[in-house]
């Protein structure tokens, strides 16, 4: 559970819906974790600029500073990440989108002791009882590097609810140690 605030100021160079602008927010959280030292805040800055070129193409550029400082130091990260979307209105109803990230910071990952490969990559933090596991986990801590690519396709259900199908591809590694995720998506978004 978190609550928190958010600060955003945006400016548009320009008249009409072909001007770029420029974003900045500031986002400050505290969190609530079912594990206690997980608990704790979060904050981050952001700043991103978009532009709308014809009716249907809209080009996205941001990076993203953020911070969490959990209870425990093992769950304390920090990292950037930089950002790139491209959106296309298919039709009225239809919308499709690129986006391909970069990420740089803290990492945490959990295995079972010892995990010779994240020995030698990270640092043992702790050791923790997440995930409802019999045996606990040592929390290993290590600065990574995350590219990720993800394609949406959206329909519009109304005026405020739209369908979303989303494929990712995301590869986290730092040395010996890579994750490859390929995660699959279908939600239903919808905006009181």
């Amino acid at each position: 559970m978190a609550a928190g605030v958010r600060l955003g100021w945006q400016h548009k160079f320009g008249l009409g819906a072909q001007a770029p602008a420029l974003r900045v927010d500031l986002v400050a959280d505290d969190f609530l974790a079912r594990e206690n030292g997980r608990s704790g805040r979060a904050g981050s800055a952001a700043l991103s600029v978009r532009k709308r070129f014809g009716t249907s193409w809209r080009v996205l550029l941001g990076h993203e500073f953020n911070r969490y400082d959990g209870k425990a130091h093992a769950f304390d990260r920090t990292d950037g990440e930089t950002t790139a979307t491209l959106n296309a209105d298919l039709s009225r109803t239809w919308r499709i989108s690129l986006t391909g990230r970069h990420r740089h910071g803290g990492v945490l990952s959990y295995a079972t002791p010892p995990h010779p490969v994240l020995v030698k990559a990270g640092k043992a933090l702790t050791t923790v009882t997440s995930f409802d596991r019999d045996q606990p986990m040592i929390a290993y801590y290590f600065i990574a590097r995350t590219d990720a690519v993800r394609l949406e396709l959206g329909h519009t259900l109304g005026p405020r609810s739209e369908l979303v199908l989303a494929i990712e591809r995301r590869t986290t590694s730092q040395g010996p140690v890579t994750y490859a995720n390929r995660p699959v998506s279908l939600s239903l978004n919808h905006s009181f």
